[in-house]
């Protein structure tokens, strides 16, 4: 049987410091897979980087994260597509288990368990909560990093909603649910996410919290 692609869609803005690990992470995973680089006119040598990885990219101006995520998820060619944000990076043998899993469980959506590091330095792991509805309107318990979908699914829900600035993949966590497909969550470590002070989140807080409060009131009517 054919193997499925899956593509990881990768927004980059000046990620120069960053990519060289994301780089030797897609090293370490079973292929096929795709890397679409969405990148937002990065000047340092991001753009270099993703060549060097075999990366389709696209590069032009984009507002938020919800402009690249949908317009990276549009552009992709694999039936299996996860956002990682070039700050994080994949486990070993991550794509592996994830396209193992998706083709003996027939599911629509798959969220592995995540290592979380400060600045480099481990620091706790997310991924463990159970995911449902009731859940997820207290807060985000998806680890975007280690999310995979299908394009069919994400299509079915209508895709991202771009009135959004930074809560993107919340809403469309909620919007899976909603539609009434629950993940099949796995115990595997597929990747670890770093914490910084240059964290989108964290520079946009305010953004963040605001888009976060709209969506909770959204869902719960």
């Amino acid at each position: 049987m054919e193997k499925q692609l899956i593509t990881i869609v990768l927004p980059t803005k000046n990620a120069e410091r960053f990519m060289p690990r994301i780089e030797r992470s897609f090293k370490e995973q079973e292929r096929p897979f795709e890397i679409l680089v969405i990148d937002c006119l990065s000047t340092d040598k991001t753009l270099e980087i993703a060549e060097r990885m075999g990366a389709r990219i696209i590069s032009e101006h984009d507002n938020n994260p919800c402009e690249s995520w949908a317009k990276g998820i549009l552009e992709a060619k694999g039936s299996i597509i996860s956002v990682i944000g070039a700050d994080d990076y994949l486990m070993p043998g991550a794509l592996k288990t994830v396209r193992e899993t998706f083709n003996s469980n027939f599911n629509s959506w798959v969220v592995g368990r995540c290592l979380v590091t400060k600045n480099g330095e481990l620091y706790s792991a997310s991924g463990d909560d159970p995911i449902d509805k009731k859940t997820m309107l207290v807060k985000n318990l998806v680890p975007c990093v280690s999310c995979f979908f299908t394009k069919d699914l994400y299509n079915r829900v209508s895709g991202v909603d771009t009135g959004l600035r930074c809560a993107q993949d919340y809403d469309l966590w909620m919007r899976f649910l909603r539609n009434g497909d629950m993940p099949k969550q796995i115990p595997d470590h597929l990747a670890v996410v770093d914490y910084h002070d240059g964290n989108y989140s964290m520079v946009h807080a305010k953004d963040m919290a605001e888009d976060v409060s709209f969506i909770k009131n959204k869902y719960r009517l």
